[in-house]
């Protein structure tokens, strides 16, 4: 597929999970009086392509009931993270806990667009490489996903699209009911990290975004990798009928 061969890791999503993000966004956007943005965590697999491209299927979400929710940003709950990953490891061993996602509700469509809503904010990457680095060293996250939500500015549909350029986001629209239609767009982040002889630790997300204020390429010497991101149920195709090897 084109495109393909070019890609260091791919995320796929399952029915499953899209089903979940789906629900849980839109139920965080429609019944608070004020749309909030939420939060959850993400099991599945990760395998390894004979060329080196690493593959992570997100089969489980599992949103986070004790979040503290707000318009403009989510509080996580890590008592909540620990307790899902150690119930889950010991009753279900064979799922690899993947990581986490959180939402991005929006007025409008427009707004969305305008303000580049739909990718990883700079205080999205400032939790992860800076803020909780410690928590995020512990628990291991390889992906992190976005999902953005706004209500249509007209009535119609939209072509399942993947973003030129843009490869790891996707965007869909969805009537949600007679009067309601909704744009959907998810953005998929590997948590990458650098080991460093007698020097701290570091995480950090790809692929980097122009608009996050990142000094990161002039201080350090990390591999920038790029992030293919596929919804079969949406895109109506798979990338994954290839030979892959589990891990």
């Amino acid at each position: 597929m084109k495109g393909y061969e070019m890609t260091d890791y791919t995320v796929e999503i399952s029915d499953s999970a899209l089903m979940h993000l789906c629900v849980a966004g839109i139920e965080s956007y429609r019944l608070p009086k004020k749309p909030r943005e939420t939060y959850g965590l993400l099991w599945g697999s990760k395998s390894r392509r004979r060329k080196g491209e690493i593959y992570y299927q997100v089969a489980h979400v599992f949103t986070d009931i004790e979040a503290k929710r707000r318009t403009g940003s989510v509080a996580y709950s890590e008592e909540g993270i620990n307790l899902k990953r150690e119930t889950i490891g010991k009753c279900w061993p064979t799922q690899t806990f993947l990581g986490d996602f959180h939402t991005h509700p929006y007025k409008s469509s427009n707004e969305a667009r305008r303000v580049k809503g739909y990718m990883a904010s700079d205080e999205d990457r400032e939790d992860i490489e800076q803020n909780n680095r410690n928590l995020w060293l512990a628990v291991k996250p390889r992906i992190s996903l976005v999902l953005t939500i706004a209500e249509l500015d007209r009535r119609g549909s939209a072509k399942p699209k993947r973003f030129k350029n843009n490869e790891h986001i996707v965007r869909w629209a969805i009537r949600w009911t007679t009067d309601n239609y909704y744009q959907f767009w998810l953005a998929a982040y590997v948590v990458d990290k650098i080991a460093r002889p007698y020097k701290r630790t570091r995480l950090f997300l790809n692929p980097r975004e122009k608009d996050w204020d990142d000094d990161w390429k002039d201080k350090f010497d990390f591999p920038e990798h790029r992030v293919w991101l596929d919804i079969p149920s949406v895109l109506g195709n798979s990338n994954f009928t290839l030979d892959w090897s589990s891990q």
